[in-house]
């Protein structure tokens, strides 16, 4: 995915601050000769995560972390139309965020069978990849995943996002179906989902 983005600070900024988890100022970041950054199962010294991890691991992560935009993000959700998708919208430094992604995790596991998608974007810039790949390792995370490329002001209003942690639902036909940010909890989102499948709304 190739885009170019400047530096654009919006009025979410003080929506963030009110709202939940502030973010950093976004600066200079790292962009592939391609003109983006894709990860799949790399580690600093070259080896894959299947080669490092213990075994249970190696059967079950494959770990993908993928640079977007807002209109890249835009182009992947439309291939998954036909699909509910779930979205985790964090950053490693929102502590709910992080307090949060372990439920979110499980969550996903409980849907495996389902025609259900789960994919997480992290807001943190692209200079640290290293840390947010370390710490979806550790979750032992097998769904994609995504890392903001350009402002988080410009991709934040992009998106509609006015706080994180922001989970949503993505009804098949690509419609936002459902919200939930502040004071929430992932059980919120399982009850949702559960009500819906059940009912046949697809």
């Amino acid at each position: 995915m190739e885009f170019t983005t400047k530096a654009s600070l919006s009025l979410t900024c003080l929506v963030l601050g009110l709202l939940g988890c502030s973010f950093e100022p976004s600066g200079n970041h790292r962009v592939d000769s391609d003109g983006a950054t894709t990860i799949v199962n790399e580690q600093n010294d070259g080896r894959t995560i299947k080669e490092n991890a213990a075994p249970i691991r190696e059967s079950r992560i494959s770990l993908e972390l993928e640079s977007a935009d807002g209109p890249s993000f835009d182009e992947w959700l439309q291939q998954q139309n036909g699909k509910w998708v779930v979205i985790d919208f964090w950053a490693t430094w929102c502590p709910p965020c992080v307090e949060k992604f372990p439920k979110f995790v499980t969550l996903s596991r409980k849907f495996v069978d389902q025609e259900v998608l789960f994919a997480s974007f992290s807001m943190d810039e692209l200079d640290d990849v290293d840390k947010v790949r370390t710490f979806l390792a550790d979750q032992q995370v097998n769904f994609p995943n995504f890392i903001k490329e350009g402002s988080t002001g410009k991709i934040f209003e992009h998106l509609g996002l006015s706080a994180l942690p922001e989970i949503r639902i993505y009804h098949p036909s690509g419609a936002v179906f459902a919200k939930f940010n502040g004071e929430f909890s992932v059980d919120d989102v399982q009850k949702a989902l559960v009500d819906n499948l059940n009912a046949g709304n697809n």
